[in-house]
């Protein structure tokens, strides 16, 4: 899974390194890689280099030890709820198949991200990793129209 957060005021685009743990659940590492919503050839490369880092299981961290996200660095932000009052997610995830699957997701309650499953695009079985961050990029650039005061 990739993770493409953006800034809903600054259009600033981060894409961090995803590791699954033992126990199946996602964390953000290093490297993260920063882009802009307007400059599409810098989110492709951003997700390109995080895409070719494969996928990697990483043992789950105890809870005691659980790391601070890596994220709010890139943010500047100081809490993960100040990060989230201004950063949305996108995931972006390639089946078993080779499809691409683009998914949005909303900010809930209990200070974490769940997928908006009536956003979720599967994108046609012949498209690429361009083609699918060309769709992220529509997304998210609707998505801030949408929220701009008019």
């Amino acid at each position: 899974m990739i993770q493409i957060y953006w800034n809903e005021k600054t259009g600033a685009i981060l894409v961090p390194y995803s590791v699954k743990t033992e126990d199946g659940f996602w964390l953000s590492v290093e490297p993260v890689e920063t882009a802009h919503v307007n400059d599409e050839i810098s989110v492709c490369n951003a997700v390109r280099k995080i895409t070719g880092l494969g996928v990697r299981v990483v043992p789950t961290p105890a809870r005691d030890a659980f790391p601070k996200p890596i994220i709010l660095k890139y943010a500047g932000s100081k809490t993960w709820s100040a990060f989230q009052r201004t950063h949305e997610l996108v995931a972006l995830e390639e089946d078993a198949n080779g499809q691409w699957r683009i998914e949005p997701w909303q900010r809930v309650n209990d200070r974490s991200y769940a997928p908006n499953l009536a956003l979720l695009k599967i994108l046609p079985e012949r498209a690429t990793l361009d083609d699918a961050v060309s769709e992220v990029i529509q997304h998210i650039k609707t998505m801030r129209n949408s929220t701009d005061p008019a």
